[in-house]
């Protein structure tokens, strides 16, 4: 039981993070599109983590510490990776889909190497925190619900940023991926 604390306390510090990043972050006003997107993931991303907990609270089966030391490691490269892809956006980063008069093409830090490191940085830190909790059905609703959604949310921003950037964003699309950094695609200068 007193390891379970020790879990617990541990993911109790790292959704305060989250949460204190989301409310600390000042956005510029732009033109919000697909709003509901946001809602959606919040939604989903809300329901994996009550769901990994309440899986982890009932699990009656011993902790698995080795794949849960593989999970907060994952949660610290997501979080790196997440704080690394705001900075970068600087003043432009939303969590909405949202274009904003004057907003440069950026093509530097993380998005040198993807185009979406914040959603694959999303996508990483739910997976870290269900293995972190050893729990395999929040792991598998991760796959099957949030990150559908996500990509889903991906393509809609694609559409957004090509009409916003034209082709400059699609010499973007063309030289840097989506999400996996595959060596093929040559890279963005």
């Amino acid at each position: 039981m007193a390891l379970k604390s020790i879990f617990i306390l541990i993911l109790t510090v790292g959704i305060l993070e989250r949460v204190f990043s989301l409310l600390t972050q000042k956005e510029k006003k732009g033109a919000i599109k697909y709003k509901w997107t946001t809602h959606l993931l919040m939604v989903t991303y809300l329901l994996c983590m009550a769901l990994a907990l309440s899986e982890f609270i009932l699990q009656k089966t011993k902790l698995n510490i080795l794949v849960g030391l593989i999970g907060i490691i994952i949660v610290v490269m997501s979080a790196a990776l997440r704080k690394s892809a705001i900075k970068s956006l600087g003043d432009f980063w939303s969590m909405h889909i949202k274009t904003i008069e004057g907003q440069p093409l950026n093509n530097s830090g993380p998005y040198r190497w993807v185009r979406h490191p914040y959603y694959v940085s999303v996508i990483l830190e739910l997976a870290g925190w269900t293995l972190f909790l050893n729990a395999f059905w929040a792991f598998l609703f991760v796959l099957a619900v949030h990150l559908p959604i996500l990509l889903y949310r991906s393509f809609i921003e694609e559409k957004v940023l090509l009409a916003f950037f034209g082709q400059k964003y699609e010499e973007y699309r063309h030289n840097v991926t989506a999400f996996f950094p595959y060596s093929y695609k040559k890279r963005a200068p």
